[in-house]
């Protein structure tokens, strides 16, 4: 993904998202981290080991899976993509609605909400939970 954001480091519409990326690989990288420190601990019991691996395995599989997920939402906005010109206005709306109220409580908006078309053919509601700070 840091190749991604590299590349796309040019594109106006990604640079709107400058937040979103920066606290997106915040995370990851500090997941990656934490990860890497796991690695390092060596016990002496085969069975905790064994499952102590298995915790890595899908720690490492689900930041591979956020990696690849947010470049392809973004990439929507892309004006060789069909949805641009549709997520620029939802976009607008969104950020709009998204900032109003934190500026009449003299507050700084945190990361707004990311629109994206999933065109997928079955229905699935996503839930909304925090990011962990730590």
């Amino acid at each position: 993904m840091i190749t991604w954001v590299a590349a796309q480091g040019g594109e106006r519409l990604i640079r709107r998202f400058a937040g979103h990326l920066d606290v997106l690989e915040t995370m990851l990288l500090g997941v990656l981290d934490r990860i890497a420190a796991a690695q390092k601990e060596l016990g002496t019991d085969v069975g905790a080991e064994y499952a102590r691996c298995r915790r890595i395995d899908r720690c490492t599989a689900v930041v591979h899976a956020v990696w690849k997920w947010y470049p392809v939402k973004y990439d929507q906005r892309l004006s060789v993509q069909p949805y641009s010109e549709l997520l620029a206005s939802a976009d607008a709306i969104t950020l709009s609605c998204w900032q109003e109220p934190f500026a009449r409580a003299f507050r700084t908006p945190p990361t707004g909400p990311l629109c994206f078309v999933d065109d997928r053919a079955d229905g699935q509601v996503l839930r909304h939970c925090s990011v962990p700070a730590n």
